[in-house]
């Protein structure tokens, strides 16, 4: 399952991202206090119509920016919980609850994508 974000005014422009990242990057905008919950909670789910505005996706950019990825080395990504990690995601299926948060996590080039893409949108919406 994937989450496609699409310009609200190109339909042209837009990227894809997978449910296993696009999960931390909803918590890495929760935690950031990007956009309150109830929406992050709706941007979790496909054609829900709940868009991003151009203001708030620039926004969002500059702080993934700053406060993530200027922190993050290129073989780490970020789990589902926050952590930070160089272990490589092997393709594991964690089944125990206590260790469900390894199954979702981001990186530095998906983050890097999805920063480029909420620069250049006019704001998003996911089909």
């Amino acid at each position: 399952m994937s989450f496609i974000l699409v310009d609200k005014n190109d339909n042209d422009n837009e990227i894809q991202i997978n449910n296993w990242n696009w999960k931390t990057i909803l918590m890495i905008l929760d935690s950031l206090k990007l956009l309150d919950t109830d929406r992050i909670q709706m941007l979790g789910f496909n054609g829900t119509s709940e868009i991003v505005s151009k203001q708030e996706a620039e926004k969002i950019s500059k702080k993934i920016r700053d406060e993530i990825i200027s922190k993050l080395n290129d073989d780490e990504r970020i789990l589902l919980n926050g952590k930070i990690t160089n272990i490589p995601d092997d393709g594991t299926f964690y089944k125990n609850p206590d260790e469900y948060y390894k199954n979702f996590s981001t990186n530095k080039v998906i983050l890097e994508k999805f920063c480029t893409f909420c620069e250049s949108c006019n704001g998003f919406e996911i089909f």
